[in-house]
This record gives C-alpha cells, structure tokens and sequence, in this order.
C-alpha cells in the first residue's frame, strides 16, 4: 500500500490511498512500530519527490509525513487540510504544510543514517526544485535556532 502511494502518479482516488496510508501509520505508530513507519516512509520520499507536476510532489510528500509524525496534535490537525488541497492549485499554504510537515518529521529522526537518508531524498541530483532546496534550510535553521 505504501509501495502503490509512492509510485503511482495515476491513481484515480488518491486522496482515498493517502488516507489509508494515513490510518495505517498512525495505528502501526500506536502500536509503538515507529521504526518500521520511518523505514517506510524513508524509503518512499525519492519516488514521491520526483512526482511531477511539482505540487503533486509536495502533495505526496506532505501527506506521507504528517501520516509518519509522532506527534498526534500535528498529525490530526494537518492531515485533514492537507489532504483537501489534493487539486487546489499549489499556493503559500501548500508550502507552509510541507514545511511544517518536513521539519516534525526531520525533527523526530533520531538516527544519524536516517536524517541523512531523508537529505539525501531532496538533494538527490534529478531533484532540483527549489522547494526542497527551501525544505533543508528550513530544517537547519530550526536546528541552529534551538541550540
């Protein structure tokens, strides 16, 4: 299920699989299986980042996070919006989500590999969009800012 929402591109509910990816995490992160969520969703951001148009990217990779993030307030807050933008056309509020949605879940990683892996999904070489240029900076700063 998580495998179908990273690489199809042509679903024709995807806000139905994304949900469904949505319940799974949370329950499978419930369960305290946060590790086995993170391996998976780790695994996917590469396919989902090179989704195109570009806001059908930060769509995908919005909702994967939030679907991954520990911390239920944000989860079920975010979640809900964000899957409601699935058509809209892609404004400031969009991005706001994924960076929101970028840095909880950065921020959670607590192994070395596993942030590096996560970096490593939005500078690979054929991602060259500016968001996720903009994702990693906002991710440092938070950082630089809390020490």
């Amino acid at each position: 299920m998580v495998l179908e929402f990273a690489a199809s591109t042509q679903q024709l509910y995807p806000q139905i699989l994304a949900y469904t990816v949505f319940a799974v995490f949370r329950a499978l992160i419930n369960a305290h299986y946060s590790a086995k969520v993170n391996e998976w969703t780790l695994l996917s951001m590469t396919s989902i980042a090179q989704r195109k148009p570009i806001r059908m990217a930060i769509w995908g990779l919005t909702c994967l996070m939030l679907s991954a993030c520990p911390s239920h307030t944000i989860a079920d807050a975010l979640f809900p919006l964000t899957l409601s933008r699935f058509s809209a056309r892609f404004e400031e509020l969009d991005n706001r989500l994924f960076l929101l949605a970028g840095r909880e879940y950065y921020l959670q990683l607590t192994n070395i590999e596993q942030r590096r892996q996560f970096e490593q999904a939005f500078t690979n070489e054929s991602n060259t969009e500016k968001l996720y240029a903009d994702l990693l900076a906002h991710i440092q700063d938070t950082i630089l800012s809390s020490s």
